[in-house]
C-alpha cells in the first residue's frame, strides 16, 4: 500500500513550466541600437565636416 501512495505522489508531480526566452531578441536588438547609434552619430559628425569644408577660412579672414 505505501507503494500505490509514493507513486500516486510521483503522478501528481506537475511537469516543468516552460519559460519563454526573449535573451536572443533582446541581444539583436540592442545590437541592432548600437549601430543605428553609431550610423546616427557618424552622420552628424560627417555632416559637420562637410559644412567645415565648403567655408574657406582663407576668405574669412
Amino acid at each position: 500500500m505505501n507503494e500505490q501512495n509514493l507513486s500516486a505522489q510521483l503522478r501528481d508531480i506537475k511537469p516543468l513550466l516552460e519559460i519563454p526566452d526573449s535573451s536572443y531578441y533582446i541581444y539583436w536588438g540592442l545590437i541592432a541600437l548600437g549601430i543605428l547609434l553609431a550610423v546616427g552619430v557618424l552622420f552628424f559628425v560627417l555632416k559637420k565636416l562637410w559644412e567645415n569644408r565648403k567655408i574657406n577660412l582663407a576668405k574669412g579672414y
